[in-house]
């Protein structure tokens, strides 16, 4: 489950939450969102909502005591996002574009739908083409936790899981293609990014209309994309300085030498997928490291036992960094961090090579180095 990653921001990927969807304009429009509860729903009121600083807040409600219910909604010119929720504990959010007039709610096989423009069409029929793969991921990840299963099983689970994750991506992608100058695209973009290219993400930016550049969340993509343009292949690495385990002060030149590979894996105690991804970098450096080939891991942990304790109990035998500032360390800033885990490989010449290899990926990326330095 390679796209396992931990944020240094909250995103609710599962529901796919674009936030600060404010509105741009002071021009309005009505929306009236007509619709029936869900089957079986004990819920008595609808709630529209927006997402600001990752929850969710109301912005108009309305009663639906037989079933039924019309929520009026005033919008700025410009069409935002807002999520459906019913006061029920067992409804899931849906997604709502408010780009029009009258919004129709229907409940389909695959779950609550929003019909009545062009935009929520669309976003519906995306949602039925990934329904089979998001149940797929589940299933997938249900086995992959399942303890009694053999290592060959967790491969298998491990496989499935990541082949429907890279097919929904897939779709998006193509939705995002043929939506980039709308609030669709915009919205896909904003649950995407963070697994693209920045050459990639900016080229979508670019085209996106000029109402959305002053959203806290273009802003937030623009960071992504300066971020990554810090460990763009061919540049330099950079030098920081933090400290060991055992408390002395080393740079990464202390470590990094001329005619050696290496790896910096950004990680944390703290963040599973890192853990996960761990027994993949302690084979790597079981086989490899004989070839001149390094890792040094950069901590963004807070708590110092924590980090030594992971270290020790996980078998990371390779150097070992840190500041212990969290998100706010130094190399997070210098290299851009946004995610973790994360890999950046540095060649014999001390320049970058690529950036977030995981895996298989990973590993067989080390395996043609070490036939270089045989």
């Amino acid at each position: 489950m390679k796209k396992l990653i931990c944020f240094m921001f909250g995103i609710l990927a599962m529901i796919g939450i674009s936030a600060d969807n404010e509105k741009i304009h002071t021009s309005s429009m009505k929306c009236e969102i007509k619709g029936k509860l869900p089957q079986n729903s004990r819920a008595t009121k609808v709630f529209l909502q927006k997402i600001e600083q990752n929850r969710f807040v109301t912005t108009d409600s309305t009663l639906a005591g037989d079933g039924n219910f019309i929520l009026t909604t005033t919008a700025g010119a410009t069409p935002v996002v807002r999520y459906l929720r019913f006061n029920d504990t067992e409804s899931e959010p849906v997604k709502i574009f408010i780009d029009a007039d009258e919004l129709i709610v229907k409940q389909t096989k695959d779950g609550i739908c929003i019909t009545g423009s062009g935009t929520n069409d669309t976003y519906s029929k995306i949602w039925q083409e990934i329904a089979p793969l998001r149940e797929a991921k589940q299933d997938a990840y249900q086995r992959y936790k399942d303890k009694s299963l053999s290592n060959e099983e967790h491969k298998q689970a491990e496989e499935d899981y990541d082949k429907a994750d890279e097919k929904e991506t897939e779709i998006y992608l193509t939705y995002l293609k043929d939506n980039a100058d709308n609030i669709l695209g915009y919205d896909i973009l904003t649950n995407l990014y963070y697994t693209m290219e920045g050459a990639l993400v900016e080229q979508y930016l670019k085209k996106l209309p000029a109402v959305f550049k002053e959203e806290a969340q273009y802003k937030r993509i623009e960071r992504y994309v300066e971020n990554d343009k810090k460990c763009l292949p061919g540049t330099d690495y950079h030098d920081i300085t933090l400290k060991t385990p055992e408390g002395e002060t080393k740079k990464l030149s202390d470590y990094i030498k001329e005619g050696k590979y290496t790896i910096l894996d950004f990680w944390a105690s703290w963040c599973g997928p890192c853990r996960a991804e761990m027994p993949n970098m302690v084979k790597i450096y079981k086989e490899f490291n004989t070839y001149g080939i390094e890792i040094i891991g950069i901590s963004l942990d807070k708590d110092e036992a924590a980090w030594k304790k992971a270290i020790k109990d996980m078998d990371m035998t390779w150097p070992q960094l840190s500041d212990l500032k969290f998100w706010q360390s130094e190399a997070v800033k210098t290299y851009g961090v946004q995610a973790i885990p994360m890999t950046v490989t540095i060649g014999p010449n001390g320049r970058i090579l690529r950036k977030n290899l995981r895996g298989e990926k990973l590993y067989d990326e080390v395996a043609t180095w070490a036939e270089k330095l045989k």
